[in-house]
C-alpha cells in the first residue's frame, strides 16, 4: 500500500504534466492564429497610410478582439516587414504536485511582408554599396513628414540639417552636430525599385530616339514663274497666257486660284495681299518664295517648298490655315509673326528663331528634321499636336519656348536657358534635360522620359506636374513626372526653386540638391534614385503630401 501510494503520486504528477502540455499546445495554436492575423492586419494598415503607429494600433485591436489583452502583443518593424509576438501565461494546475511554478509562458511570433510591387516611401535610395545612400549636410532639409525614407546604404544627417519622415529605414542612421532626425527608425536594407517592371515606362523607354519620317515630296524642275501683281490694274494688264491670269481672280487684295496641282519655279506675292488656292490643291515651289507681308492660304491646300528659308517675315502670317507645309531645307526666322495658322508642318532641316524675334506655328502634326534653337529674348510657340525633332532643342537667355499638348519625340538634348510652357503629354528626350537661367518653365500633366540626366539651375525653376491617376492624354504616364535610367549624375542647383508633383524616377542616377536649390511637392512627390545628396542650404520639402504617388498595393504575405 505504501509503494502504491508513492507510485500514485508520480503517476498523477505525470498525468498532470501531460494535461499541462496539451493545454500549452492548445494555447500555442490559438496564439499563432492571433499573431498571424495581427501581423497581416498591421501590414495592410501600414500599406494604406505608411504609419507605424497606425499599424501598431491595428495589431493591438486584432489581439484584443481575439480575447487576449493588448499587453500580450509586442509589435516591431524589422527590415523584413511587420512582426507581432504574442506572449501569454498558462497556469499550472494538475502538475502542481511535481513543480512549484504557478504558470509558464507560451510565445508565438509572426512576420508579414509589406509586399514587393510597390513602396510607401517617398524617398527610395537603391544603391547598396554607397558610403551614403542619403546624405543631408550643412543647413539642409528633407521634409517627408507624410511618408517614408528608405535606403539600402547608410543615412547621415550632419551640421544643422533636418530629416523628417514617418519612418526611416537604412542599414545605419546617424546624425552629428545640431542636426535632427524625426520619425520612427528601423535598421535594414529592403529598398526595392517599385517601377522596375512598369509596362508603361518600359514602352516609353523603348521609343527613345525614334522620330517621324520626313516623307519628302518629289519636285519637278520647271521654268514657270508666278508673280502676283500688286494692283488691280497690273493684274488686268497681264497677258492671257500668264499662269496667274489663267488660274486666279482678284477681289480687293485677295487672289482666289482654282483647284489644281501647280509646279512653280519662283513664286512672288506682294505685301498685304492674300493668295488662296481652293479645294484640295497642291502647290510645288521649286525655286524661291517671296511673300514678305503676304498670306498664302487654302484650308485644304498643301504647300511644298523645295528650298530653305531665311526671309525676314512680317507680322502677318506667311501661311494661313492650310492642310500642310513642307520646307525642303532649314527655316531661319527673324521678325514677329506666324509661320502658319494651323496645319501640319514638316521642315527637312533645322528651325531657328533669331534673338528678339517671335515665331508662332499653329496646331498640327509637326516634324523638324534638324534641331530647334531660339536666340536670346526670342520666342517660339508651337501649337497642339504631335511633334518630332531630330536634333537638340536649345534656347538662350531671356527667351521663351512653348509647346502645345501632344506627344513629343526629341532625338537630342533639351537645354532651356529661359522660360516657357510644356503642353500636356509625353516628352521622349533621347538625351539630357537641362533647365537653367532666371525664367520659369511650367509643365502641367506632363511626363518626361529621357535617356540622359536631369538638371535645373539658375535663379528660377521648373514647375512640373505629372498626369493624375487615369490621365493618359497624349501618351502621358500617370504619376510619372520624370524618368531616366541613365547612370549620369543629376542635379538641382543654383538658387532654382522647383515644384514637382509626381515621381522622379532615376534609379541609376546620383541626384544632388545643392546651394540654395530646392524641390517642393505641392502635390505629392516621390524620388527614386541611386543616391540622394542634399547639401549647403538646399531643401526637399514634401510636407504637403497627402497621398503617395508610389502605390503600396502589393499584396502582403506571411513570411514567418
Amino acid at each position: 500500500m505504501l509503494l502504491s501510494a508513492l507510485a500514485l503520486t508520480a503517476v498523477m504528477g505525470m498525468a498532470g504534466l501531460g494535461v499541462e502540455v496539451s493545454t500549452g499546445y492548445a494555447v500555442k495554436t490559438r496564439n499563432q492564429r492571433v499573431a498571424d492575423m495581427a501581423a497581416l492586419g498591421a501590414a495592410l494598415a501600414y500599406q494604406t497610410n505608411s504609419s507605424t503607429s497606425q499599424a501598431t494600433q491595428t495589431a493591438r485591436d486584432i489581439v484584443t478582439a481575439s480575447g487576449l489583452p493588448a499587453s500580450a502583443a509586442e509589435i516591431s518593424f524589422p527590415a523584413t516587414g511587420v512582426q507581432v509576438q504574442i506572449t501569454t501565461a498558462v497556469p499550472v494546475r494538475l502538475a502542481s504536485m511535481i513543480t512549484n511554478a504557478a504558470s509558464y509562458d507560451v510565445r508565438n511570433s509572426a512576420i508579414a511582408s509589406l509586399g514587393t510591387s510597390g513602396s510607401p516611401a517617398c524617398v527610395i535610395s537603391l544603391s547598396s554599396n554607397a558610403s551614403e545612400g542619403v546624405e543631408i549636410k550643412g543647413n539642409s532639409t528633407l521634409n517627408n513628414k507624410a511618408c517614408a525614407v528608405t535606403s539600402n546604404s547608410p543615412i547621415t544627417v550632419q551640421g544643422s540639417s533636418n530629416l523628417t519622415a514617418t519612418n526611416i529605414t537604412a542599414p545605419s542612421i546617424g546624425s552629428t552636430g545640431n542636426s535632427t532626425i524625426k520619425g520612427a527608425q528601423a535598421t535594414g536594407s529592403n529598398a526595392t525599385d517599385p517601377l522596375s517592371s512598369d509596362a508603361s515606362l518600359a514602352a516609353a523607354f523603348a521609343q527613345l530616339g525614334t522620330t517621324a519620317a520626313l516623307n519628302a515630296p518629289t519636285f519637278t524642275s520647271t521654268s514657270t514663274n508666278w508673280s502676283f501683281p500688286s494692283s488691280s490694274s497690273a493684274f488686268t494688264a497681264l497677258a492671257a497666257s500668264d499662269p496667274v491670269k489663267t488660274n486666279c481672280t482678284l477681289s480687293g487684295q485677295v487672289y482666289s486660284c482654282v483647284q489644281g496641282i501647280y509646279n512653280i519655279n519662283n513664286l512672288s506675292v506682294p505685301s498685304g495681299y492674300t493668295v488662296n488656292f481652293t479645294g484640295a490643291s497642291t502647290v510645288y515651289v521649286y525655286g524661291t518664295l517671296s511673300a514678305n507681308g503676304a498670306t498664302l492660304g487654302g484650308s485644304q491646300t498643301t504647300y511644298n517648298l523645295r528650298n530653305s528659308f531665311g526671309t525676314n517675315w512680317s507680322s502677318s502670317p506667311v501661311f494661313g490655315n492650310i492642310a500642310s507645309l513642307y520646307v525642303g531645307g532649314s527655316v531661319s526666322y527673324t521678325g514677329n509673326g506666324n509661320l502658319i495658322g494651323s496645319g501640319n508642318v514638316t521642315i527637312a532641316g533645322s528651325l531657328s528663331v533669331g534673338g528678339g524675334s517671335s515665331l508662332t506655328i499653329g496646331a498640327g502634326t509637326h516634324i523638324i528634321g534638324g534641331g530647334i534653337s531660339v536666340g536670346g529674348s526670342g520666342s517660339l510657340t508651337i501649337g497642339d499636336g504631335d511633334l518630332s525633332v531630330d536634333g537638340d532643342v536649345s534656347t538662350q537667355g531671356a527667351s521663351t519656348i512653348n509647346f502645345g499638348a501632344g506627344k513629343h519625340s526629341i532625338d537630342g538634348d533639351v537645354s532651356i536657358q529661359g522660360g516657357g510652357t510644356l503642353g500636356a503629354g509625353l516628352y521622349l528626350i533621347d538625351g539630357n534635360f537641362d533647365k537653367n537661367a532666371h525664367l520659369t518653365v511650367t509643365a502641367t500633366d506632363v511626363t518626361i522620359v529621357a535617356s540622359g540626366s536631369f538638371s535645373t539651375g539658375g535663379s528660377s525653376g521648373l514647375v512640373l506636374t505629372a498626369p493624375a491617376d487615369g490621365n493618359t492624354a497624349n501618351g502621358g504616364i500617370p504619376n510619372i513626372a520624370f524618368a531616366s535610367k541613365t547612370s549620369l549624375a543629376s542635379s538641382v542647383g543654383g538658387s532654382s526653386s522647383n515644384t514637382i508633383g509626381g515621381i522622379m524616377y532615376l534609379p541609376n542616377s546620383d541626384l544632388s540638391v545643392s546651394g540654395a536649390g530646392s524641390i517642393a511637392g505641392t502635390t505629392c512627390m516621390a524620388v527614386v534614385v541611386n543616391t540622394l545628396s542634399i547639401t549647403g542650404g538646399a531643401g526637399v520639402d514634401n510636407s504637403s503630401c497627402t497621398k503617395q504617388p508610389l502605390s503600396s498595393a502589393g499584396s502582403v504575405s506571411l513570411i514567418q
